[in-house]
């Protein structure tokens, strides 16, 4: 039954090309389209019909059905793998109606072909189609053009001038989160750091792109370059403890001991009002970490020790405007520089054992807290 019905169909379109080359003998080249849309609906994917269909469709003057045929034979030609026909093919519909190329209809071939020379001609299409005052067609097609070349820069930026123009702003923020965090899996660093960088110009405010670049610029030693990030992120995040450390240590290495040491004091604040820890383990266990920053630097080790017999109070410089919350039961905490050494804190913390060497004048920190 099978058999008799595709032998059935391959006489029926046989006499429908053959009526319409008869048509086209005579010059009626409308009616042989028709007769040539009549085998397309049956065999989709003929490509010769398809091309001698586009071609009666230009002779007889309709102009929109020709560029949408064109479109459908650089689709055919897309799947199988040639991308010079596919391509060529797609010139041709662009120059019979460009408008007829929306994303809709470019989707298979788009996503097929994958390449740069396709995504170029994407965003050519999408600038024709804004200047025609077609914005969500423009939009459309930049989005297609950025789904098939993800890793894309230029294509990225475009679509990203065009999502903060006319479209939508957070569905542009999520798209390039999902390509960072995928260049970051292949391990494209390079193409990771420029996406993210080209996030956070257009959306100087975006938190995964200012934890992506300080980071980044942290593991490479890029302290200048880490810090007015890390400072952003601390502004957006007060109560990020990693972002308070991490800020802590790049002013270490940069010589700013009193900026170290005010985000070390914020960094204690945070832990301590969380609750999970006591103020004096916090302490204790930073103090350890914050030495073997700088050991050689004595000044650095003696405020460190100094640090250590206070109690997490709110730091006598600010980091960047952010706004300290009190901890739970206890009153606004003052400015450290008006606090005396000797007035009560608002925690009580154990006052850490102190190791003293017996013969020599200089201490060697061991595991626990060391005075000169």
């Amino acid at each position: 039954m099978a058999n008799d019905t595709k032998r059935g169909l391959v006489f029926s379109t046989a006499r429908l090309r053959l009526r319409a080359r008869e048509h086209a003998r005579v010059g009626d080249h409308a009616a042989a389209a028709r007769a040539l849309q009549r085998v397309i609906d049956c065999r989709p994917d003929d490509l010769e019909a398809t091309l001698r269909l586009a071609l009666h469709y230009i002779r007889s003057e309709q102009i929109v059905s020709a560029a949408r045929t064109y479109l459908h034979a650089a689709e055919i030609y897309a799947r199988l793998g040639q991308q010079g026909r596919a391509l060529a093919l797609f010139d041709r519909a662009t120059q019979v109606d460009p408008l007829q190329a929306t994303a809709s209809r470019c989707a298979v071939w788009a996503m097929a072909l994958g390449s740069e020379p396709a995504g170029r001609r994407l965003c050519s299409l999408a600038h024709l189609h804004r200047i025609q005052g077609r914005k969500d067609s423009a939009l459309a097609l930049l989005r297609l053009a950025a789904d098939a070349r993800p890793d894309d820069i230029p294509t990225l930026a475009r679509l990203l001038d065009a999502e903060v123009r006319d479209g939508d702003r957070e569905d542009v923020q999520v798209r390039l989160r999902a390509t960072i965090e995928t260049l970051q899996r292949r391990g494209r660093t390079v193409d990771q750091l420029r996406v993210a960088q080209l996030l956070l110009d257009r959306f100087p405010r975006n938190l995964f792109a200012l934890r992506t670049l300080s980071l980044a610029f942290v593991a490479k030693g890029e302290a200048e370059r880490a810090l007015p990030l890390l400072l952003a992120l601390q502004r957006r995040e007060p109560g990020n403890a990693d972002t308070l450390l991490r800020l802590a240590r790049i002013h270490v290495g940069l010589g700013d001991r009193v900026q170290a040491l005010a985000a070390l004091e914020r960094f204690v604040w945070v832990r301590a009002s969380s609750g999970d820890r006591d103020a004096g383990e916090v302490i204790e266990s930073v103090l350890t970490r914050a030495q073997s920053w700088a050991p050689g630097d004595r000044v650095w080790q003696r405020e460190l020790i100094d640090l250590g017999f206070g109690a997490p109070t709110a730091p006598a410089l600010d980091l960047g405007g952010a706004v300290l919350t009190v901890l739970p039961g206890t009153p606004p905490p003052p400015p450290l520089t008006m606090v005396p050494r000797d007035t009560p804190r608002s925690i009580s913390i154990p006052r850490p054992r102190l190791t003293l060497p017996a013969q020599r004048r200089r201490a060697v920190a061991s595991g626990e807290l060391v005075v000169c």
